[in-house]
C-alpha cells in the first residue's frame, strides 16, 4: 500500500495523464447536455433567423428519441454466459433489487444521449432482518456526471477490465467537509487544498478523491481529502478496478477515441426543425 504522500503523487500524475485524453469527450456532453436541455440557438442560428419572426421555439425530437430508445433496451431481460444457473439468478435478483435495479437504466440514458456512462460497484448499509444488526452489502450505482469519473487512458477493453488506474471525485464546499469531517480538513478560505483537480477552478471548493490503484492483481482504494486518508487504503481482493464504462458509438478525434449518443449525431436535424 501507498503511503500518503505517494498516494497524493499517484492521484496527480494520473489525473494529469487522464485529463489530457478526455478533455474533448468532456467538452462534448456537456455541450450536449446543454443542447438537449433546449439550449440550441447559437450566435450563428441567430444571425441568419429573421428577426420579426417569433424564434427560439424548439421542437424537443431528441428528447423523444433518446428516451423511446432506452425504453426499448431497458426493456430487454438480462442475458447472461455462466454455465452455473445458480449464478445468472444471483446476477438477476442483485440487479433487480433495490437502487441496483436504477443504476443500469440511468448509465444506459447517459450512454444513448451523450454516448458515455461510468457504474461503479461499492457498498451500502442496510439491516439484517434476521439479526437487526448493520451490515454492508454490495451495491452497484451509476455516476450521474461522467466528468468526474477519470479513467484510465491506456484501456482498451470495452468492460474496462484492464484499467490499471481509476478516480471518482466528489466535489464538496469547505462548509460541507467543516460540518461533516471537522475544521481540520479544511483550507483557510481562497487555499487550494492539496487533494485536487484540474477541473475545480473554485479554491473554496475540496474535492474528495476515491482513487483506484491495481497492484500484484489486486485492487487498492485511496479516500483523500485535503492532505490525507479520509478513510484507511483498503486492498480488494478482485482482479479488477470496480468501476465500468459504458461506451456509446465511436468516432476518432485525431489520435484520440471519442464516444458519442444520438445528441450528438442528430444535432443538425434538430436545428433544421427548429427551424421550420
Amino acid at each position: 500500500m501507498l503511503k500518503i504522500d505517494e498516494a497524493i503523487k499517484a492521484w496527480k500524475d494520473f489525473e494529469t495523464r487522464a485529463n489530457a485524453k478526455r478533455s474533448t469527450q468532456i467538452s462534448n456532453i456537456k455541450e450536449d447536455r446543454s443542447f438537449l436541455s433546449g439550449e440550441q440557438w447559437d450566435n450563428d442560428d441567430l444571425a441568419v433567423i429573421d428577426a420579426t419572426r417569433p424564434t427560439k421555439r424548439t421542437v424537443n425530437v431528441l428528447g423523444n428519441s433518446v428516451n423511446s430508445t432506452v425504453n426499448v433496451y431497458a426493456s430487454y431481460p438480462y442475458k447472461y454466459y455462466s454455465p452455473i444457473d445458480e449464478i445468472d439468478q444471483a446476477c438477476e435478483a442483485f440487479l433487480k433489487s433495490g437502487s441496483n435495479a436504477r443504476a443500469p437504466y440511468d448509465a444506459l440514458y447517459s450512454n444513448v444521449a451523450f454516448g458515455l456512462a461510468y457504474m461503479a460497484i461499492g457498498s451500502e448499509t442496510v439491516m439484517d432482518p434476521e439479526t437487526g444488526e448493520s451490515v454492508d452489502v454490495p451495491a452497484l450505482y451509476n455516476i450521474d456526471k461522467v466528468e468526474n469519473v477519470y479513467f484510465d487512458p491506456d484501456s482498451t477493453e470495452i468492460d474496462g477490465h484492464d484499467a490499471m488506474e481509476a478516480g471518482i471525485v466528489e466535489y464538496r464546499s469547505k462548509a460541507w467537509v467543516k460540518a461533516k469531517y471537522g475544521e481540520e480538513w479544511t483550507t483557510p478560505k481562497g487555499v487550494r487544498a492539496v487533494v485536487n483537480t484540474t477541473d475545480n477552478k473554485s479554491p473554496d471548493t475540496m474535492a474528495i478523491v476515491t482513487y483506484y490503484r491495481m497492484n500484484k492483481n489486486k485492487c487498492e482504494v485511496y479516500r483523500l481529502l485535503n492532505n490525507d486518508f479520509i478513510d484507511q487504503p483498503i486492498t480488494l481482493e478482485i482482479d479488477r478496478i470496480p468501476v465500468f464504462p459504458v461506451y456509446g458509438e465511436r468516432f476518432w478525434d485525431g489520435d484520440n477515441v471519442v464516444w458519442q449518443g444520438i445528441v450528438r449525431k442528430g444535432r443538425s436535424i434538430q436545428k433544421l426543425i427548429n427551424y421550420a
